[in-house]
Protein backbone atom coordinates (compact mmCIF):
# COMPACT_ATOMS: atom_id res chain seq x y z
CA UNK A 1 0.00 0.00 0.00
CA UNK A 2 1.30 3.44 -0.96
CA UNK A 3 0.95 6.18 1.64
CA UNK A 4 -0.63 9.40 0.50
CA UNK A 5 -0.95 12.88 1.87
CA UNK A 6 -3.48 15.59 1.21
CA UNK A 7 -2.78 19.30 1.04
CA UNK A 8 -4.93 22.42 0.93
CA UNK A 9 -3.70 25.09 -1.47
CA UNK A 10 -7.03 26.89 -1.74
CA UNK A 11 -6.45 30.50 -2.73
CA UNK A 12 -2.85 29.88 -3.81
CA UNK A 13 -1.53 30.83 -7.23
CA UNK A 14 0.94 28.32 -8.69
CA UNK A 15 2.98 28.54 -11.89
CA UNK A 16 4.31 25.26 -13.33
CA UNK A 17 6.63 25.26 -16.34
CA UNK A 18 6.66 22.24 -18.60
CA UNK A 19 3.16 21.45 -17.34
CA UNK A 20 1.93 19.79 -20.51
CA UNK A 21 3.38 16.31 -19.95
CA UNK A 22 5.15 14.00 -17.53
CA UNK A 23 6.27 15.29 -14.16
CA UNK A 24 5.05 18.84 -14.82
CA UNK A 25 1.54 17.75 -15.77
CA UNK A 26 1.29 15.58 -12.67
CA UNK A 27 2.50 18.44 -10.46
CA UNK A 28 0.03 20.89 -12.02
CA UNK A 29 -2.80 18.39 -11.64
CA UNK A 30 -1.94 17.74 -7.99
CA UNK A 31 -1.87 21.45 -7.18
CA UNK A 32 -5.19 21.91 -8.96
CA UNK A 33 -6.71 19.04 -6.99
CA UNK A 34 -5.49 20.73 -3.81
CA UNK A 35 -7.41 23.90 -4.69
CA UNK A 36 -4.71 26.06 -6.25
CA UNK A 37 -5.20 28.27 -9.29
CA UNK A 38 -2.60 26.84 -11.66
CA UNK A 39 -0.82 28.64 -14.49
CA UNK A 40 0.42 25.88 -16.78
CA UNK A 41 3.24 26.74 -19.16
CA UNK A 42 4.26 24.97 -22.34
CA UNK A 43 6.09 25.70 -25.56
CA UNK A 44 3.13 25.71 -27.97
CA UNK A 45 0.96 28.77 -28.69
CA UNK A 46 -2.24 27.32 -27.20
CA UNK A 47 -3.42 24.63 -24.79
CA UNK A 48 -5.53 23.02 -27.51
CA UNK A 49 -2.37 21.90 -29.31
CA UNK A 50 -1.65 19.27 -26.64
CA UNK A 51 -3.06 15.77 -26.26
CA UNK A 52 -3.73 16.25 -22.54
CA UNK A 53 -6.63 18.20 -21.05
CA UNK A 54 -5.31 21.52 -19.77
CA UNK A 55 -8.74 23.14 -19.36
CA UNK A 56 -8.47 23.21 -15.56
CA UNK A 57 -5.47 25.54 -15.81
CA UNK A 58 -4.67 28.98 -17.16
CA UNK A 59 -2.34 28.23 -20.06
CA UNK A 60 0.58 30.44 -21.05
CA UNK A 61 3.20 29.85 -23.71
CA UNK A 62 6.66 30.08 -22.17
CA UNK A 63 9.61 28.97 -24.24
CA UNK A 64 12.53 29.38 -21.87
CA UNK A 65 14.90 30.34 -24.70
CA UNK A 66 12.63 33.25 -25.71
CA UNK A 67 13.17 36.25 -23.44
CA UNK A 68 9.88 37.82 -24.51
CA UNK A 69 7.93 34.72 -23.41
CA UNK A 70 9.67 34.61 -20.05
CA UNK A 71 9.29 38.32 -19.43
CA UNK A 72 5.57 38.38 -20.25
CA UNK A 73 4.35 35.06 -18.82
CA UNK A 74 2.97 36.71 -15.68
CA UNK A 75 1.40 39.72 -17.39
CA UNK A 76 -2.04 40.27 -15.89
CA UNK A 77 -1.39 38.27 -12.73
CA UNK A 78 -1.34 40.11 -9.43
CA UNK A 79 0.00 37.36 -7.22
CA UNK A 80 2.11 34.23 -7.17
CA UNK A 81 2.68 31.87 -4.25
CA UNK A 82 4.51 28.89 -5.77
CA UNK A 83 6.83 28.57 -8.74
CA UNK A 84 7.68 25.09 -10.02
CA UNK A 85 10.62 25.17 -12.44
CA UNK A 86 10.01 21.89 -14.24
CA UNK A 87 10.56 22.64 -17.93
CA UNK A 88 13.72 21.24 -19.44
CA UNK A 89 15.12 19.08 -22.19
CA UNK A 90 18.13 17.01 -23.04
CA UNK A 91 19.61 16.26 -26.45
CA UNK A 92 17.61 19.13 -28.07
CA UNK A 93 16.45 18.09 -31.50
CA UNK A 94 18.19 14.76 -31.00
CA UNK A 95 21.57 16.48 -31.44
CA UNK A 96 24.87 15.73 -29.71
CA UNK A 97 25.45 17.78 -26.54
CA UNK A 98 29.22 17.55 -27.06
CA UNK A 99 28.78 20.00 -29.94
CA UNK A 100 29.49 23.41 -28.35
CA UNK A 101 26.41 25.03 -29.91
CA UNK A 102 24.11 22.24 -28.72
CA UNK A 103 25.78 22.36 -25.30
CA UNK A 104 25.04 26.09 -25.11
CA UNK A 105 21.43 25.56 -26.19
CA UNK A 106 20.98 22.90 -23.53
CA UNK A 107 22.34 25.26 -20.86
CA UNK A 108 20.00 28.00 -22.13
CA UNK A 109 16.95 25.73 -21.88
CA UNK A 110 17.72 24.12 -18.55
CA UNK A 111 19.45 26.87 -16.58
CA UNK A 112 19.54 30.36 -18.08
CA UNK A 113 15.84 30.51 -18.98
CA UNK A 114 14.90 29.10 -15.59
CA UNK A 115 17.00 31.73 -13.82
CA UNK A 116 15.42 34.50 -15.88
CA UNK A 117 11.90 33.28 -15.05
CA UNK A 118 12.70 32.83 -11.37
CA UNK A 119 14.04 36.38 -11.17
CA UNK A 120 10.95 37.64 -13.02
CA UNK A 121 8.74 35.93 -10.42
CA UNK A 122 10.63 37.26 -7.39
CA UNK A 123 8.56 40.42 -6.72
CA UNK A 124 5.27 38.48 -6.74
CA UNK A 125 6.69 35.67 -4.61
CA UNK A 126 8.08 38.20 -2.15
CA UNK A 127 4.65 39.79 -1.82
CA UNK A 128 2.88 36.47 -1.21
CA UNK A 129 0.61 36.35 1.83
CA UNK A 130 0.67 32.55 1.96
CA UNK A 131 1.20 31.15 5.45
CA UNK A 132 4.83 30.14 5.76
CA UNK A 133 5.86 32.26 2.81
CA UNK A 134 6.10 31.51 -0.87
CA UNK A 135 8.01 28.66 -2.46
CA UNK A 136 10.17 27.85 -5.45
CA UNK A 137 10.67 24.19 -6.30
CA UNK A 138 13.03 23.41 -9.16
CA UNK A 139 13.30 20.02 -10.80
CA UNK A 140 16.97 19.10 -10.98
CA UNK A 141 18.16 15.61 -11.91
CA UNK A 142 20.33 12.83 -10.59
CA UNK A 143 22.48 13.74 -13.60
CA UNK A 144 23.63 16.69 -11.47
CA UNK A 145 25.07 14.28 -8.92
CA UNK A 146 27.02 11.82 -11.05
CA UNK A 147 28.38 11.54 -14.57
CA UNK A 148 26.01 10.77 -17.42
CA UNK A 149 28.25 10.65 -20.50
CA UNK A 150 25.43 10.98 -23.04
CA UNK A 151 24.21 14.38 -21.77
CA UNK A 152 27.09 16.65 -20.67
CA UNK A 153 25.13 19.85 -21.26
CA UNK A 154 22.06 18.64 -19.39
CA UNK A 155 24.23 17.38 -16.52
CA UNK A 156 26.09 20.68 -16.32
CA UNK A 157 22.86 22.70 -16.43
CA UNK A 158 21.24 20.65 -13.68
CA UNK A 159 24.36 20.91 -11.53
CA UNK A 160 24.18 24.67 -12.08
CA UNK A 161 20.53 24.62 -11.07
CA UNK A 162 21.46 22.94 -7.79
CA UNK A 163 24.09 25.61 -7.14
CA UNK A 164 21.65 28.39 -8.03
CA UNK A 165 19.06 26.88 -5.70
CA UNK A 166 21.53 27.02 -2.81
CA UNK A 167 22.42 30.64 -3.57
CA UNK A 168 18.81 31.80 -3.88
CA UNK A 169 17.75 29.90 -0.75
CA UNK A 170 20.18 32.05 1.23
CA UNK A 171 19.68 35.28 -0.71
CA UNK A 172 15.87 35.31 -0.67
CA UNK A 173 15.11 33.74 2.73
CA UNK A 174 14.64 37.15 4.34
CA UNK A 175 11.88 37.86 1.80
CA UNK A 176 9.94 34.79 2.90
CA UNK A 177 10.76 32.83 -0.26
CA UNK A 178 11.73 29.21 0.29
CA UNK A 179 13.90 27.82 -2.52
CA UNK A 180 14.38 24.07 -2.96
CA UNK A 181 15.20 21.57 -5.66
CA UNK A 182 14.42 17.90 -6.06
CA UNK A 183 16.39 15.48 -8.21
CA UNK A 184 14.28 12.73 -9.78
CA UNK A 185 16.08 9.71 -11.20
CA UNK A 186 15.34 7.75 -14.34
CA UNK A 187 12.94 5.33 -12.62
CA UNK A 188 10.54 8.09 -11.53
CA UNK A 189 10.79 9.91 -14.84
CA UNK A 190 10.10 6.70 -16.78
CA UNK A 191 7.18 5.87 -14.54
CA UNK A 192 5.35 9.04 -15.55
CA UNK A 193 6.66 9.30 -19.08
CA UNK A 194 9.16 12.15 -18.91
CA UNK A 195 12.48 10.49 -19.75
CA UNK A 196 13.32 10.90 -23.40
CA UNK A 197 10.53 13.45 -24.06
Amino acid sequence: MIASATFDFSGASVLVTGATSGIGYEIATAFGAAGAAVIACGTRPSASEYDVDLSAFTYRQCRLTEHSDVDSVLDGFEGLDVLVNNAGANLPGGRDEYDPDVFAETIAINLIGMQRLTTRCRPLLSASAMKGGSSIVSIASMAAMFGVPMVPGYSAAKAGLVGLTRALAVAWAAEGIRVNAIAPGVALAQAIGRWGN
